[in-house]
Order: C-alpha cells, then structure tokens, then sequence
C-alpha cells in the first residue's frame, strides 16, 4: 500500500511539474542574451516564472506603446499592456492599432 501512495505523488508531482514547466512562454533569442526575467534555453528566451513580463523582439529603434527597451526586446511595462506584434507591411490586422513597427491590439 505504501509503495501505491508513493508512486502516485510522484506521477501527481510529475504531471504538476510537466504542466508548470508547458506554461513558460518562450520567444526566439535574438544575440547572446535573453531579457529581463527569461533564460537561455537553446535558441529560445523561456520565462522565467509567471511574474515575468511578456517580451518581443525589437523591430528598429523603438518600442510599441506600453512597452520599454530591454536589449533586443521590448518588455511590457506592466501586466496590463496590450498584446503586440511586429506589423508586416503598412496596416495592422483587424482589432489592433498601428504603434511605430507594431501592432497593439485593442482589447
């Protein structure tokens, strides 16, 4: 009976490991560095904990509004901005809004 309770906190840990370790959002690393709050993992910055603001690439100099520089990305400046995307080509998808190289949706 020990030797079942034992083995089903383990498969219990396990899966509860496995499913914190799939909620890391990861983003391609751009140079030697990832940002602020994300690690190196391959070719990939993984966030670091779920306190970790939400990173992009860098497109040009600047950052889309709400965010700031960190290196190569631009780092949310706080939990509730506003999703953003690189813009590709001169307009945005629908329910977002053109931000110098991005697109902000509007949530």
């Amino acid at each position: 009976m020990r030797t079942v309770v034992i083995g089903v906190l383990a498969l219990a840990v396990w899966v509860a490991g496995t499913a914190y370790a799939e909620s890391r959002t990861a983003i391609p690393r751009v140079g030697k560095s990832c940002p602020t709050g994300y690690y190196k993992s391959g070719e990939y910055c993984v966030q670091g904990s779920d306190r970790a603001r939400p990173a992009i690439e860098r497109a040009g100099t600047s950052c889309p509004s709400g965010y700031y520089r960190s290196g190569e990305y631009c780092m949310a400046g706080s939990e509730r901005a506003k999703p953003a995307i690189e813009r590709q080509g001169s307009s945005c998808p629908t329910g977002h809004y053109r931000s110098g190289e991005y697109c902000v949706q509007n949530r």
